[in-house]
């Protein structure tokens, strides 16, 4: 008698076969979102609170687009109501949406932002007009603001705004942004054993000479001048009481949060320039972030340095990189540039 004869046998067999099919695990993805999709199209009946799901999802409730997405949805719509209350969408002619352009115009909002706003307002009408809704015309009605381009690099004038609106630690995270052009990244990572702090007897002054691991798991070398040296050291000297009077065991980070002791995070990196940058009555739309001071320090080093030996400084694998990113001068440095070196000349740009 053979195990396949056996009833039992074949039961269990039979189980572990139909196991694929019969339990599959259902998966809940990330577009599962609780939205009944409206049944009144065509009805004009939509009020601006609904836009942003009904633009969201598609006719079976599923959601369409990413969350970040429906994120920027709803800030546009709140943008919305704040001007047309919640009316219904049929109610809001062509000259309401010129109207609230020119609302817009009036606040304090970036161009970009507003851009960004009437572009999310047109695929809203757009997509309503082809699900049956009966919304007004937008066609040649929507102007976008022209954009300045965008500032990567701090200005001189906004570095010691900000410097002087700050305490000990952060005034030690932006000058050695500024003077070793390395990334968030690095000075988060950067440990008490990474770098040594050194006089140089020649000039009277200190410097720091070490390496960090940045971008890519890479390390990169670290040097800074006698400012960024001279904060390091006063950081240093109130960290180590800090961490004292804490009762936290030294962990080696350098930068640490003054509640807790513990290291300071990415997010903590962008957060704080965020505050600073405020604190100094820095406008919104000017580059305030800490990336922006790795390029005040590459625009720095061009000026005495080969783009070789900057590219390398700053941890570049092509150089196509640095010189599109650092080597491109706006109108404001071309003019200073030139105008140096006339009065260096003393009236002569030639040999």
């Amino acid at each position: 008698m053979s195990l396949l004869s056996c009833p039992a046998v074949c039961q269990l067999l039979g189980r572990l076969l139909l196991f694929p099919i019969c339990y599959r695990p259902v998966i809940k993805t990330c577009y599962d979102e609780p939205f009944c999709p409206p049944t009144n199209k065509g009805k004009c009946i939509m009020k601006i609170s609904e836009v942003a799901n009904f633009c969201a999802h598609d006719e079976y409730g599923r959601l369409r687009v990413s969350r970040e997405t429906l994120r920027v949805y709803r800030t546009t719509v709140n943008r919305l109501l704040e001007f047309f209350g919640d009316v219904p969408v049929a109610s809001i002619s062509s000259a309401d949406m010129v109207a609230f352009q020119t609302w817009m115009d009036g606040k304090n909002i970036a161009a970009a932002t507003r851009n960004s706003y009437i572009r999310n307002v047109r695929a809203f009408w757009n997509r309503m007009r082809m699900l049956g809704e009966d919304v007004c015309e937008t066609k040649n009605i929507f102007r976008f603001k022209k954009e300045p381009k965008r500032v990567k690099s701090i200005t001189e004038k906004n570095t010691w705004r900000m410097m002087a609106a700050t305490g000990i630690r952060d005034t030690a995270i932006l000058w050695l942004a500024m003077d070793s052009a390395r990334r968030r990244g690095g000075l988060a990572c950067l440990r008490l054993n990474d770098f040594r702090i050194m006089w140089n007897e020649e000039h009277e002054e200190y410097y720091i000479i070490g390496q960090v691991v940045e971008k890519g798991e890479k390390p990169q070398l670290l040097m800074a001048y006698h400012g960024a040296a001279l904060a390091l050291k006063a950081w240093l000297i109130v960290r180590e009481e800090l961490l004292r009077i804490l009762g936290v065991e030294d962990h080696g980070y350098v930068f640490v949060n003054i509640k807790n002791g513990q290291p300071l995070g990415l997010i903590s990196f962008s957060a704080l320039t965020k505050k600073i940058a405020q604190r100094a009555n820095i406008p919104a739309d000017q580059a305030t972030n800490l990336h922006s001071f790795r390029h005040r320090a590459a625009k720095e080093l061009l000026k005495n340095l080969s783009l070789t030996e900057v590219r390398d400084i700053l941890g570049h694998e092509d150089i196509t990189t640095t010189a599109n990113q650092y080597a491109v001068n706006s109108e404001d440095e071309l003019m200073e540039a030139f105008f140096t070196r006339a009065r260096r000349k003393k009236g002569r740009f030639f040999d």
